[in-house]
């Protein structure tokens, strides 16, 4: 039975797709997790595998977070915090 990692491909893939270069440093993370996730599954332990899943998935998402451009403000400058 697939999982959802087996659906949507290589993290390394991902990360590069959805963010500049800078995200390659932690482009290992998501790896490890993925290489973690496949010893749970291979080793009798579904629960670990599909938390270690989500973890993974959660990973993508932060690191393609950080390096998602400032939304557009239509030209108007906008006040930061005070």
């Amino acid at each position: 039975m697939p999982v959802r990692g087996d659906v949507i491909g290589s993290p390394a893939r991902i990360v590069a797709a959805v963010t500049p270069g800078d995200a390659m440093q932690h482009d290992w993370i998501p790896e490890v997790l993925e290489d973690l996730r496949a010893y749970a599954r291979e080793n009798g332990l579904p629960r670990l595998a599909e938390e270690l899943d989500s973890v993974r998935l959660f990973a993508l998402a932060e690191i393609a977070s950080r390096f998602e451009p400032p939304p557009d403000t239509g030209g108007h400058q906008t006040r930061g915090p005070r």
